[in-house]
């Protein structure tokens, strides 16, 4: 983060964007600890890659929107 204006405004959002994830999440009672922005993890790509147990996943956002994870 530089500190400029916009990047203040892109985080207040982000956060608020989580903020409002993690109410709807509490309020449908999904085992979750934390709610995550896709746009701030991706960083501008199209996918992440996600490490569990020795395996490797992929979450793509698709061009509608949505999310993918494959194996």
């Amino acid at each position: 983060m530089t500190g400029n204006r916009s990047d203040q405004s892109s985080s207040a959002h982000t956060r608020k964007a989580a903020d409002t994830m993690g109410d709807e999440l509490t309020q449908n009672k999904l085992p979750c600890a934390v709610s995550l922005d896709f746009e701030e993890l991706a960083q501008g790509q199209q996918c992440i890659l996600i490490r569990l147990a020795g395996e490797t996943y992929t979450l793509r956002k698709t061009q509608s929107g949505k999310l993918i994870l494959n194996k």
